[in-house]
This record gives C-alpha cells, sequence and structure tokens, in this order.
C-alpha cells in the first residue's frame, strides 16, 4: 500500500502513480491519493491513474483506516471519495 500526496514537488501524485503501474515490479502496489485540493481526479482519471481511490485532507483517522481496508479487500475503485 503506497500514499500518495497529490502536490509534490516536482512530480503530481496522479503522474507518479502512473509511473509506479508502469513499472512491471511494482504495478500491483496499491495506492490511494491524498489531496488539498477541492477538485478529486474523476473515477475515469484515478482509473486510468491506477489508484484504488483518492481521498482529500484533513481527512479523520477511522476515515483513512476505513479507505485503507477497501483499498486491500475491496473491488478496484472500492474507495469512494471523501471531503
Amino acid at each position: 500500500l503506497l500514499l500518495l500526496d497529490h502536490q509534490m514537488p516536482g512530480l503530481d501524485g496522479m503522474t507518479l502513480a502512473k509511473r509506479i503501474k508502469g513499472d512491471p515490479a511494482l504495478r500491483e502496489t496499491t495506492l490511494l491519493l491524498l489531496t488539498s485540493v477541492d477538485r478529486l481526479p474523476s473515477p475515469a482519471e484515478q482509473a486510468t491513474a491506477g489508484l484504488a481511490g483518492a481521498m482529500t485532507k484533513p481527512l479523520r483517522q477511522s476515515r483513512l483506516f476505513d479507505a485503507i481496508v477497501d483499498a486491500l479487500h475491496g473491488p478496484p475503485g472500492a474507495v469512494g471519495p471523501t471531503r
């Protein structure tokens, strides 16, 4: 499981997710995107980047826990958007 920040210096989380999914040694890694931006990537954008889900920060510890469980044990895209 890898938690990615959407806004990082020099590289955004969506681009990093695509690079990870493009690497044969890493492509099975489960990815969750955390962002402080008001607009979450659309479900289609998330699928293209290989994300299990995306959430806005700040988020409650219980919501993060639930999202991790859903991402690891649910079907692709099981983690719904949160605000």
